[in-house]
């Protein structure tokens, strides 16, 4: 379970059968849609997992975002799609070296989906699960770009199609 877009602090995520308790440490933005993600580990007594990861929203706004970003990674491991929002034209270059602002898994079939997006531009970068939510090395790592160096959420806050071919050496 995550929260996003990430945080400095982590917030300490407490669960007891079906109850889930999330302290913040610090205080949570103005205006953010915060999004919860379950990722697929999660799995029941008898260790199903989730076929695809659950995300739910809330807002410290009077609005939740309703932006989205969909594709599919082609690879044949399991991989996770990592989703930067872009703060100005340095950060478009070096984005990468910072850890990302939202991340989760893609499907058994490489389908990915992050809802609750603001309108932005952001950058999308494809690799391993085991690489979930670090900074990119990018002598050092694997990983797919999408074909477009920036993805824009503006008059269509719906982008679908985003696909990203991960090599596999």
């Amino acid at each position: 379970i995550s929260i996003l877009p990430n945080f400095e602090e982590q917030p300490t995520i407490k669960y007891k059968g079906k109850k889930i308790q999330i302290s913040f440490e610090g205080s949570l933005k103005e205006n953010q849609t915060y999004i919860i993600v379950v990722n697929r580990n999660l799995s029941d007594e008898r260790k199903v997992k989730l076929s695809k990861g659950i995300q739910f929203a809330f807002s410290t706004g009077n609005k939740i975002d309703n932006g989205s970003i969909s594709g599919r990674i082609f690879n044949s491991k399991n991989s996770s799609a990592q989703l930067w929002k872009i703060k100005d034209k340095i950060d478009s270059l070096d984005f990468y070296k910072r850890i990302p602002d939202y991340s989760i898994d893609a499907s058994d079939s490489g389908y990915y989906e992050f809802k609750f997006l603001s309108p932005g531009n952001y950058r999308i970068v494809a690799l391993d699960n085991s690489l979930t939510g670090l900074s990119i090395a990018p002598k050092n790592m694997l990983y797919g770009l999408h074909w477009e160096p920036v993805i824009r959420l503006k008059k269509n806050l719906n982008q679908r199609n985003i696909n990203v071919f991960l090599p596999n050496e």
